[in-house]
């Protein structure tokens, strides 16, 4: 093998070694960033209720998911799960729309997630007021 060949393959091999420090670097800050979940209460619009959920990380985590429950009267109605955030802080959900009903019911927004893998555990909360 020509010397010139020789040194150009030692270059990008330390290339793609610093690279990879560098992307593993990253994930470790990632991975120790401080998330937490949060469910919001649900809300009315027109006549459609919407439950709703975030994560909220100190630093971007590799990737979050999050799954949002809608709850009437205890029973869960909508669930969506959304598991793209990826290199992100903060993480949104929302529920898919259900329509509110005669009569008054109480609605709950339920959300568990993780973070880079590591579970954040289950919350809940319900409406602040009538819908």
């Amino acid at each position: 093998m020509p010397r010139h060949a020789g040194l150009s393959l030692i270059a990008a091999t330390a290339a793609a070694l610093v690279l990879v420090s560098l992307s593993l670097v990253g994930g470790a800050t990632a991975a120790g960033s401080d998330c937490q979940i949060e469910a919001q209460p649900p809300t009315d619009y027109f006549g459609l209720i919407f439950g709703s959920g975030r994560v909220t990380c100190s630093a971007p985590a590799n990737k979050i998911t999050i799954t949002v429950v809608l709850e009437k009267n205890g029973v869960e109605v909508a669930r969506v799960t959304r598991n793209d955030c990826r290199k992100t802080a903060v993480c949104w959900n929302t529920t898919s729309n259900t329509s509110d009903e005669p009569g008054n019911q109480t609605w709950c927004s339920r959300a568990w997630g993780s973070a880079t893998g590591s579970y954040l555990g289950e919350v809940r909360t319900c409406e602040t007021g009538e819908f």
